[in-house]
């Protein structure tokens, strides 16, 4: 178990809409909460990262 010290790493697909009106998505990374990053996979990889999560 870890203790209340230890900075939690965590990740999200997210979907949006780019300021060019185009839709989107990436993976969001997330550390205790605060948003430190997004990765944009092709849409090939995308679709095998949800194919292994089962989404």
């Amino acid at each position: 178990m870890a203790d209340e010290q230890t900075p939690r790493l965590h990740a999200e697909i997210v979907q949006g809409i780019s300021k060019a009106g185009n839709r989107y998505e990436c993976i969001e990374v997330l550390l205790d909460g605060m948003s430190i990053g997004r990765i944009f996979p092709s849409k090939l990889e995308m679709a095998m990262i949800k194919q292994t999560l089962g989404i």
